[in-house]
Parts: structure tokens; C-alpha cells; sequence
């Protein structure tokens, strides 16, 4: 559990930073498809090690991202 969590807070800072890259909304959609392809190999059942770890540490890193793509700030839209 403390991996998946240390995992996450660090890859809130990748959130934020393809998020002043890209546009914040891509960057959630992208998570968010991520985290269903996770979730549906997680239906499955799979062995724990490899498969399942994987899975759920990939989720981490995902929710993670997500995370700082909502707090990144918005930035106007551009006129025209």
C-alpha cells in the first residue's frame, strides 16, 4: 500500500507538468483510459506477481497523473 501511494505522489508532479504541456482535459482522458485497461485486467483475476502488481502500480502512476492535471491551473483560451 505504501508503494502504490509513494508512486502516486510522484507522479502528480508528471500531472502537472504535461499538463502545462498539453491541454489538462487530454491529459485526464488519457488517464482515464489507462486506469479502465487497468481496471478490466484487474477483473480478471490475474496472478499477483507479475501481472496483478503490475497493473496496480501502472493505475498508481495513472491516478497519480491525474491528480496534478486537475489542480494544474487553467490557462485562458486563446482569442480567435
Amino acid at each position: 500500500m505504501a508503494g502504490f501511494v509513494a508512486f502516486a505522489v510522484v507522479a502528480r508532479h508528471l500531472g502537472g507538468w504535461l499538463s502545462d504541456r498539453y491541454d489538462p482535459t487530454r491529459v485526464l482522458a488519457v488517464v482515464f483510459g489507462i486506469v479502465a485497461v487497468c481496471a478490466l485486467v484487474q477483473s480478471a483475476t490475474p496472478v499477483l506477481i507479475p501481472i496483478a502488481t503490475v497493473a496496480f502500480l501502472v493505475m498508481a502512476g495513472a491516478l497519480g497523473t491525474g491528480a496534478g492535471a486537475v489542480f494544474a491551473p487553467r490557462r485562458p483560451a486563446r482569442p480567435g
